[in-house]
């Protein structure tokens, strides 16, 4: 019989056979005890750990402590810690391992710029300027969970049972496979879903409603309150191709707008200005083109300097 973890394991619990605990009296006699045993099993290296000093120290008492200072005793205790030290590492990492959370990746798109990623499921996400995009590495839970801050357009691969979710600062999207646009900027407090094709479930965590949206429905949520509108699908995404639309917009809500669009910063001088509102498509229009048709059409004026637009009567 050879002296191992579990036989000091055994020891420390006085569960050892008379015979197993006569070897280890005895291993602790000897002068050149302290070889490494490597790691000690069990759950509780804590109490594993106080089990085993107890016991080597009672011996030690027993014999009157003759062997206190001997480097037989000394080098007991060191394997004791060595071994227990050992063992609690290597529970902590695989602790850590099995609980630990999953690796995400944030994408963010500066003003001026759009881009279009592939997720880990093959899905692809379209994002606009100024939008901020996280999302796991991996996605091994029982969902598929994005979290959005901007304005995205998501092309979802159909996966049976793992449903699709994007959730902003006071929604949630909940899809299987589908098209759909989602804007929703932190600033703007609203958010805007349009369904391109397929079907997609939209909650809210201050509203009660769960609303089912299918093709050509938009959800809007703002203050508390949830609707439901018919809407062309294809101005609400038609930013991903390079087309810039506007449907009886203010100029309060074309501002932020532009402002991602181009990279820019504009001021209204007149707060009254807000509230004029101008209709209009355009495909990779420069900024001064958008401008002009806004004075034109609601007889403000603007100059520009620099990366600085002011709007004025």
């Amino acid at each position: 019989m050879e002296i191992n973890p579990d036989l000091l394991k055994k020891y420390g619990a006085g569960t050892c056979t008379a015979e197993e605990r006569q070897l280890v009296q005895k291993w602790l006699d000897e002068e050149n005890t302290g070889a490494d045993y490597g790691l000690m099993p069990g759950t509780e290296p804590e109490m594993e750990k106080t089990k085993l000093i107890t016991a080597i120290d009672g011996h030690l008492a027993k014999k009157k402590r003759r062997f206190l200072f001997r480097p037989a005793a000394i080098a007991a205790l060191w394997l004791v810690l060595t071994v227990t030290c050992f063992y609690i590492y290597d529970i902590t990492v695989k602790t850590a391992k099995e609980s630990a959370t999953p690796e995400y990746r944030t994408v963010r798109v500066p003003n001026g710029k759009k881009i279009s990623i592939v997720l880990p499921d093959g899905s692809k996400a379209y994002l606009n300027s100024g939008t901020t995009l996280t999302y796991p590495e991996t996605f091994d839970g029982a969902e598929r969970s994005l979290t959005l801050d901007g304005d995205a357009f998501f092309e979802v691969v159909k996966q049976d049972g793992k449903p699709f979710v994007v959730q902003t600062q006071d929604t949630r999207t909940d899809v299987l496979g589908t098209r759909f646009n989602q804007n929703s900027f932190k600033e703007n407090e609203k958010t805007s879903l349009t369904v391109e094709q397929g079907k997609v479930m939209f909650t809210a965590s201050d509203n009660p409603d769960t609303l089912i949206l299918v093709a050509n429905r938009r959800a809007i949520h703002q203050g508390g309150r949830m609707q439901v509108t018919e809407t062309d699908e294809a101005d609400d995404s038609s930013w991903k191709d390079g087309r810039l639309s506007f449907n009886h917009s203010t100029i309060a809500e074309m501002v932020p707008v532009l402002e991602r669009w181009y990279d820019v910063r504009i001021t209204v001088a007149d707060p009254k200005l807000s509230t004029y509102k101008m209709r209009g498509k355009y495909e990779n229009p420069p900024l001064r083109r958008v401008l002009e048709d806004l004075a034109y059409a609601t007889d403000i004026k603007f100059s520009i300097a620099g990366k600085h637009v002011t709007i004025y009567p």
